[in-house]
């Protein structure tokens, strides 16, 4: 399943909800689709029931590219073995260090 958000080169949070009947192998990645070769992240878990997921992206392209897919079966558009019930993401509030300054 792949699937284009618009983060507008804000920081963001990417919130999955994945679920899957039995315990399977999923893959996620987040793609910046204008520029090859970029990717955000790209992890895997095992999920065997609903499980929830973050991406935090303090970086974030004006498009995002999200795919999840299960290593087993490839990426496909039609795959049972799993179920995205939700994508969305939300303006990340990066929080702001104050470092100490050189004398």
């Amino acid at each position: 399943m792949i699937k284009r958000l618009i983060l507008k080169n804000r920081p963001s949070v990417i919130r999955l909800v994945i679920k899957a009947p039995t315990r399977e192998k999923i893959v996620i990645k987040v793609s910046d689709p204008t520029k090859p070769n970029t990717l955000f992240t790209d992890r895997y878990a095992f999920i065997d029931n609903i499980e929830e997921f973050f991406v935090l992206m303090p970086q974030a392209p004006y498009y995002a590219e999200v795919s999840v897919y299960n290593e087993r079966n490839g990426l496909r558009m039609l795959d049972k073995s799993f179920e995205v019930q939700s994508i969305s993401s939300k303006d990340y509030n990066v929080p702001k260090y104050k470092f100490s300054k050189k004398n």
